[in-house]
């Protein structure tokens, strides 16, 4: 199941390097998520990690202002035990040069 929404994006990190033979590759942003308050124990939110590509994402959007605003394409996803939400497409709403940019991700979709 696919959607959109938009979001505050507080952060972005990247990684890139080997781990006991496991080479990895990524950025992730920082994104403000709500904190579950239904049992009334939690109020206000959280940030939330995504991946949104390999590191060279991070090169291309490093230069936006931060926190800022984005849409974001979100997919959920099951392993048949165990679902998550993945991001599968990152637009900010705002960019280095005033223009909307489009992640990795949703060129290769093109």
């Amino acid at each position: 199941m696919r959607f959109t929404t938009k979001a505050t994006v507080r952060g972005m990190k990247r990684g890139k390097g080997d781990y006991e033979g496991v080479e990895y590759d990524y950025t992730r942003i920082y994104v403000d998520q709500s904190l579950d308050g239904t049992k009334g124990d939690a109020i206000g939110s959280a940030t939330e990690a995504y991946q949104i590509g390999s590191s060279e994402a991070y090169t291309q959007f490093s230069k936006l202002p931060f926190p800022h605003e984005a849409e974001l394409d979100m997919e959920l996803v099951t392993s048949g035990k165990v679902s998550k939400t993945v991001c599968v497409g990152y637009r900010p709403l705002v960019s280095s040069a005033s223009q909307p940019a489009k992640s990795p991700a949703q060129t290769r979709e093109q």
